[in-house]
């Protein structure tokens, strides 16, 4: 395995780690401790997936107003 696939093996890594937290797959902790694994930085990490918007999250106080106003 030549230096571009092994950069590439790891890229897709990454990516797949961040798609799973932000699809709702793995929560914070784990994406953290399976980025940091790979070797990322743990405050480049905690950014990145702190900064990230969920798929499986919502508003909760968005929601109540709505059902309240009904």
């Amino acid at each position: 395995m030549n230096i571009k696939d092994k950069s590439m093996s790891y890229l897709q890594r990454s990516l797949r780690v961040i798609t799973d937290y932000i699809k709702g797959n793995v929560n914070l902790t784990e994406a953290t401790t399976e980025l940091y694994k790979l070797g990322h930085h743990k405050k480049s990490i905690k950014k990145v997936l702190k900064n990230t918007e969920r798929n499986n999250i919502f508003n909760l106080k968005k929601w109540k107003k709505a059902i309240v106003c009904q």
